[in-house]
C-alpha cells in the first residue's frame, strides 16, 4: 500500500492486516491509500481519504524580555485572538499579554492561537526588586540625614544634584536648594526604587523685638511667609501661631 497525495508519493507499506502507520505528515493536501497486489501489478484506490491542514503558527513574540520582580512589561504577538499562559517566575494576564515578575527567576510565556493550538514561547527574566526604603517628604535647606535601603550592595542616585546632594555610597543626603527631587535606591540587577523628595526654603531671621513686660504684647516677623509660630514655654510668653503676636505672662 501507498500513501499518495500532495503531489508527493510516501514510502510503500506491506499490508499486514492491521492498521498502517504512515508517520506524521506536514505538507497540507488530501491524501489517499493506493493498493498494488505485488504478485500482479494490479492497483486499486482504498476507500476513504484523510485530509491534512497546515496551521501556521502565531508571529514570533515582541517585547523586552527583562524586569524586576514586582514590575510589569507589556508583550505582544500578531494575529490577535489567542490566549497567554505562563510557568515560572511571573504570572501574565491571558488576554493583554501583560506580564508580572512574583519572583526573581525565569518564566515561559506562551502565546496560543485559540482556533489551533498553534503557539509561540519566550522566556523572560526577572530580577529581584529593589527594597523600599525610608525618606521623608521634606527636608529644609543645609539638614542632611542618611538614607539606608532594605538590603546591604546597592548604590543611591538622585535626579536633581543642584537640589540636593546624595553620597551614591554612604547615602549621605543634603538639602541645598530648594525644590523637588527623585531618590533612587537601585541594586546590581538593574531594579530600582524611588521616592520624591522636596528641599524646603528656611525661614528669614526673625525681626521685632527681643523683650516684652508683663501684661503687654509685642509683634515678631519673618520675611519668608506661610509659616506658624510656637513658643517653647506657655507659661511664660504665648505667641499667636499666625499672626506672631507675643503676649508676656511671668518674668522669664
Amino acid at each position: 500500500t501507498t500513501f499518495v497525495g500532495a503531489g508527493i508519493s510516501l514510502t510503500s507499506l506491506g499490508g499486514n492486516g492491521g492498521a498502517l502507520v504512515f508517520g506524521l505528515q506536514n505538507v497540507e493536501g488530501t491524501y489517499t491509500i493506493l493498493g498494488t497486489y505485488p504478485a500482479t501489478g494490479c492497483s486499486r484506490g482504498m476507500g476513504g481519504a484523510a485530509v491534512i491542514t497546515v496551521n501556521p503558527l502565531p508571529g514570533p513574540i515582541s517585547g523586552p524580555t527583562l524586569l524586576c520582580a514586582g514590575t510589569t512589561i507589556s508583550l505582544t504577538d500578531a494575529p490577535s485572538g489567542g490566549t497567554w499562559s505562563s510557568t515560572g517566575a511571573a504570572t501574565v494576564n491571558f488576554s493583554t499579554g501583560v506580564v508580572t515578575g512574583t519572583a526573581a527567576g525565569t518564566a515561559t510565556i506562551t502565546y496560543t492561537l485559540v482556533m489551533t493550538g498553534c503557539f509561540r514561547t519566550v522566556v523572560v527574566t526577572v530580577n529581584a526588586a529593589a527594597p523600599p526604603f525610608s525618606l521623608p517628604a521634606a527636608i529644609c535647606v543645609g539638614s542632611t540625614l542618611t538614607l539606608t535601603g532594605g538590603y546591604g550592595g546597592g548604590v543611591w542616585m538622585n535626579s536633581t544634584p543642584t537640589v540636593a546632594s546624595l553620597n551614591w555610597l554612604s547615602g549621605l543626603l543634603t538639602g541645598i536648594a530648594p525644590g523637588v527631587t527623585t531618590i533612587s535606591y537601585s541594586v546590581g540587577t538593574g531594579c530600582s526604587s524611588s521616592k520624591t523628595l522636596t528641599v524646603a526654603a528656611n525661614p528669614a531671621p526673625i525681626t521685632g523685638s527681643s523683650a516684652v513686660c508683663v501684661g503687654d504684647s509685642t509683634q515678631e516677623h519673618d520675611a519668608v511667609a506661610g509659616g506658624t509660630w510656637s513658643s517653647d514655654d506657655p507659661a511664660i510668653a504665648t505667641i499667636d501661631p499666625m499672626t506672631g503676636t507675643v503676649n508676656g505672662l511671668l518674668a522669664g
